[in-house]
């Protein structure tokens, strides 16, 4: 054991506040939101691999991700600490690796802060406002969404947005938690009215519906028929499902659905966080919706607009959309053709000003996770203490928030007004898989051989096997072909040939995680403080 000083104190200050929807809310929003996974499969798959079968696609890659957010989920109730795969493969393969993997994940989520911040604006709110202008024929609404797609809008919306998050953050978790109910309740609301406008129309009345919109700005009698013939002289080749083209679209399914551990970060404050049925609802079982979710609106879409259509728009959208001469960003497109065919101004502004729901619903999440990573890396020494400091009116820990708030707004900057920085992002998500997933997964499949002690707090065996073991290398192979098709094909942008400066801006900030661990190691030796004797056990509750 320890001495009581290796930490820095012994306890950590955190209240157990976030209850089980809490945390299920949690990961729905960590795990890629449902509109944004709706909207960029529709806008990107169709036409980067058109023989991909969308629905088998998203279905095949929310069942391997079960894999993977089980594998957290299975952590979490062994070591229901702040941190995650911090502290999971810090306490079971080694110190400086557990390090690196959570540092990776900290940089790349922190990329994803800035770009769900962003995308709040260019994916929600200008398509919302574009779609609204142009079924209502209101070109003030259309002028509005054209200006606020000005990337000084884009940042300042999403400065006001940080701020605001920031100070419910360290208000308190009930804060925080609070406003991500409303933002599910706004963006399941607004599926709901989708799925039900979906199935009381037609193939015929959607033929007819996009007719009497779209034929005053093509020109055409029959705008569905001239949508797929432009298609077609634009280079489009309608090639039908194929098996190829599916399996190759599968990481487009995983970046929506295999990030739903978010609660592992903060299961210092879960209630009830030992309990493995618990913690496998919640990470497997927000996967599912997702999942479930994204696919039952893509499919209800095809049925009613038609493949070669669906396939045509998507190609065009994508790749010319001054074509149509419509104003609204590819992104919109599936709160379009719901528009148009809801038939009603009113129902259509509903839908798109609730899908706005699904824009905000990461961010609150996106705090906690954070600013607990902060704080556990602070609890074990490795960083300076102040950022486990804990308000004793809130329970937060404050100076980490306030960190996260202030490089929140740096690196949303960087993402809107440098072109570079949404490379880096996609990159930033092929070095997560590599250098931080995959650790994770080797360190569930042999963690009941190397920490037996622990494991017993989740002991779970499928046919005298441990269920983190079989997770744990399914996880790995999964993420290994994920990671192939990301290097080996060009659509996803981060092909080999594609991407080595951000590839090496990334792979040189993951390698600064193992010189901050070791300058922190031979400053606290300095001090007489052995950091290695914390990581033979789980920091205190």
């Amino acid at each position: 054991m320890q001495s009581p000083s290796s930490f820095i104190r012994n306890a950590t200050g955190l209240v157990r506040g976030i209850s089980f929807v809490d945390a299920l809310f949690m990961n729905l929003g960590f795990s890629g939101p449902v509109g944004y996974a709706v909207a960029y499969t529709i806008a990107w798959v169709p036409a980067a691999f058109p023989g991909a079968n969308l629905i088998v696609s998203v279905l095949v890659a929310m069942l391997l991700s079960f894999f993977v957010v089980g594998t957290y989920g299975l952590f979490s109730a062994a070591m229901p600490r702040s941190g995650g795969d911090y502290v999971f493969v810090s306490r079971v393969l080694k110190p400086s690796l557990g390090f690196l993997v959570n540092w990776v994940i900290w940089f790349w989520t922190m990329i994803w802060f800035a770009t769900a911040t962003n995308w709040l604006t260019t994916f929600a709110i200008v398509p919302a406002l574009a779609n609204i202008g142009f079924v209502s024929r209101n070109q003030g609404l259309i002028n509005l969404s054209s200006g606020l797609s000005a990337p000084i809008w884009v940042f300042l919306i999403g400065v006001v947005v940080i701020v605001i998050l920031g100070v419910l953050s360290i208000r308190g978790v009930r804060a925080l938690m609070s406003a991500q109910k409303y933002f599910v309740l706004a963006a399941l609301i607004g599926s709901i009215i989708s799925i039900g406008v979906l199935l009381t129309h037609t193939h015929n009345s959607f033929v007819s519906a996009f007719n009497q919109y779209m034929n005053p700005y093509t020109g055409s009698s029959n705008s569905f028929s001239w949508l797929i013939s432009q298609a077609q002289k634009l280079g489009y080749n309608a090639v039908g499902y194929n098996i190829r083209d599916t399996l190759l679209a599968l990481p487009f399914g995983y970046f929506a659905f295999g990030w739903a551990f978010a609660s592992a970060y903060v299961g210092g404050e879960f209630k009830h966080a030992n309990n493995v049925k618990r913690q496998l609802v919640t990470t497997i079982g927000a996967s599912a919706v997702v999942g479930l979710l994204t696919a039952t609106l893509i499919g209800l879409l095809l049925n009613v607009v038609g493949y070669n259509f669906f396939s045509s728009a998507s190609y065009i959208f994508l790749n010319s959309p001054q074509t149509l001469n419509v104003p609204v960003p590819s992104y919109g497109m599936f709160n379009l053709f719901v528009s148009f065919l809801s038939g009603n101004v009113y129902l259509a502004g509903l839908i798109n000003i609730l899908f706005i729901g699904w824009g905000l619903l990461a961010l609150p999440v996106l705090f906690m996770t954070q600013s607990r990573c902060l704080f556990a890396w602070s609890f074990d020494r490795i960083i300076p203490s102040a950022f486990a400091q804990v308000s004793e009116r809130y329970n937060t820990p404050v100076n980490s928030i306030i960190l996260i708030t202030a490089l929140g707004i740096t690196i949303l900057g960087f993402y809107t007004f440098l072109p570079f920085f949404f490379s880096l992002f996609t990159t930033t998500i092929l070095q997560q898989i590599i250098f931080a997933l995959i650790p994770v997964g080797i360190a569930g499949a042999v963690f009941p051989f190397r920490k037996k002690v622990l494991y017993s707090n989740a002991k779970i065996s499928f046919m005298g096997i441990p269920l983190i073991t079989i997770f744990g290398i399914a996880m790995v192979i999964f993420l290994g072909y994920v990671a192939a098709v990301m290097l080996g094909t060009t659509q996803y942008g981060t092909s080999i040939a594609n991407v080595s400066i951000p590839f090496t801006i990334g792979l040189a900030f993951s390698i600064g995680g193992l010189v901050i661990f070791y300058s922190s190691k031979l400053i606290n030796k300095s001090k007489g403080i052995n950091i290695d004797e914390i990581f033979k056990e789980i920091p205190p509750e």
